[in-house]
């Protein structure tokens, strides 16, 4: 089964470990956008939710969640550029500023996600794929891509 997107049910969050102020804790208030619908293959165990969103200082900022093989990642992006839409198909390109696995314990994520990992990657990207812009609130019926670019202090 692919990614779907679909809002959280209760027994879900306890399944899928999501546990919001663990999240708060380690990353701080500033910018927190309750989960409350996810992008999720129920197959593969896996789900992509988005819990921080910029504001005026930082528009094009993002921060999500992403459960992958049992382990929960926290992911920091920007919008570089977005081009489409009205009848054409959007692209959306992303830099990712930071990957770090969410710590059970202690004051911050690690930076320690798999991300030169071939399988990470390709299941971010399509995770990112099936949200498209939105998740469940995506109006966008056209296809979509998203674009993930690695900043360069990940991959050194």
């Amino acid at each position: 089964m692919p990614f779907v997107n679909e809002f959280i049910q209760p027994e879900d969050r306890l399944h899928y470990d999501l546990v919001e102020n663990m999240v708060i804790r380690h990353t701080g208030p500033a910018g927190h956008i309750p989960a409350r619908h996810w992008t999720i293959d129920c197959e593969r165990g896996m789900y992509l939710t988005q819990i921080k969103q910029g504001g005026e200082e930082a528009p094009r900022f993002s921060a999500f969640l992403f459960y992958w093989q049992g382990h929960i990642f926290y992911i920091k992006t920007w919008l570089l550029s977005s081009c489409g839409g009205g009848g054409v198909p959007r692209t959306n390109t992303f830099r990712l500023d930071f990957l770090g696995e969410v710590p059970r314990e202690g004051p911050h994520p690690k930076l320690n996600a798999p991300f030169r990992n071939l399988q990470f990657v390709a299941d971010l990207q399509d995770a990112f794929n099936a949200r498209k812009e939105a998740g469940i609130h995506t109006l966008e019926t056209n296809p979509y891509h998203a674009v993930l670019k690695l900043t360069p202090s990940l991959v050194e």
